[in-house]
């Protein structure tokens, strides 16, 4: 009834997805991108095409599909987005990064975006970039501020990094994997009297572990702190 409808073409192929009629949804597409009337919107039928092969497990012909789509509509957010979850799943991940950094830049902010980036620039050994876009979070939690900390401590922030996990631990003193990268961090810088305290406290609070933090502290004596009384 409506043939140069693009709203009612595009939902004609995003019911015929649903449906799992993936060939039939295909023989549609290519037939609205000959629609002449639906030109300003063939970058949405591209669009489709690159999901339609993703299905099918072609990533290839999605990939040639959703370029095709963004050399139309180069401001295509969703466009984007594919594209780096696609580049993702076949582990491309430096140009996954960059169609994530794209879709930020045209939406402002979206926070799975931006976790999923700062997973993928932590996995690239890009830290400052990745500490960039998890401060933009403003995350609360403990794990928030371990996870910042992590980053700044690659970064060889340690000064910010402790500061950081000082955050994590008032929010969850039982936060044991953010203790214990206290303790290292304080170790590479080398605070004996800082340290010491910490691994007291470590004591107290995990008395479980109290071989092992010994351990460590009888080897912190030799290599690091001597001088000082424990």
């Amino acid at each position: 009834a409506f043939p140069h409808n693009e709203q009612v073409a595009y939902h004609a192929v995003i019911a015929l997805l649903k449906k799992g009629a993936l060939d039939q949804a295909l023989v549609e597409t290519k037939k609205h991108l000959e629609n002449v009337q639906l030109r300003s919107k063939h970058f949405l039928f591209h669009f489709l095409q690159a999901q339609i092969f993703l299905q099918k497990n072609n990533k290839s012909e999605a990939l040639l599909a959703v370029n095709k789509s963004l050399e139309l509509f180069p401001k295509f957010d969703r466009g984007w987005l594919f594209k780096g979850m696609l580049l993702e799943q076949k582990r491309e991940n430096k140009e996954a990064i960059t169609c994530y950094q794209k879709v930020l830049a045209l939406v402002g902010r979206e926070e799975l975006v931006e976790k999923q980036l700062v997973h993928l620039l932590f996995s690239e050994q890009r830290y400052a970039e990745a500490a960039h876009y998890l401060e933009r979070i403003n995350g609360t939690c403990a794990e928030y501020f371990f996870d910042l900390a992590l980053i700044y401590a690659r970064a060889g922030k340690s000064t910010k990094a402790v500061a950081t996990i000082d955050k994590a631990l008032e929010r969850d003193p039982h936060l044991h994997r953010a203790r214990l990268l206290k303790i290292d961090l304080l170790a590479q810088k080398k605070m004996p009297k800082e340290l010491t305290k910490e691994l007291a406290l470590w004591l107290q609070l995990y008395p479980q572990e109290s071989k092992e933090g010994l351990q460590v502290l009888m080897l912190l004596r030799q290599q690091l702190v001597k001088t000082e009384p424990l």
